[in-house]
C-alpha cells in the first residue's frame, strides 16, 4: 500500500489538494506475487492516477473518482486464464 500511495521516508506529497497514485505499483505487485507462486502474469492497468483532497481543519480526505483496474492473464499447468482487480482508494491524511 506504500507503494501505491507513493510514500517515500514515511511522507506522502500532497500538491493542490491531490494525492497522487503510484497505479503501476500495481501492475508490479500482480507480477510479483505470479512469480512468487511460479506462474508467468503479464498486467496492465487503468483508471485514475489520483485522489482529489478535500480538507477539513488539518485533515485531508478524498477517494479515487472510479475503481483502478489491474488486468492480468497468464497460463497454469497449460490452462489460460485472465482476470481484473477493482481497487478503490480512499485516502485520510
Amino acid at each position: 500500500m506504500k507503494k501505491l500511495a507513493g510514500v517515500t521516508n514515511e511522507e506522502i506529497t500532497i500538491a493542490n489538494s491531490m494525492l497522487q497514485v503510484r497505479k503501476n505499483s500495481l501492475v508490479s505487485m500482480v507480477e510479483n506475487f505470479g512469480d512468487d507462486i511460479d506462474v508467468g502474469l503479464e498486467a496492465k492497468v487503468s483508471g485514475p492516477s489520483s485522489v482529489a483532497l478535500a480538507k477539513t481543519g488539518n485533515t485531508y480526505t478524498g477517494n479515487t473518482s472510479r475503481p483502478i483496474v489491474t488486468s492480468f492473464e497468464g497460463s497454469f499447468l497449460e490452462k489460460d486464464f485472465s482476470g481484473k482487480l477493482n481497487t478503490r482508494v480512499a485516502a485520510t491524511v
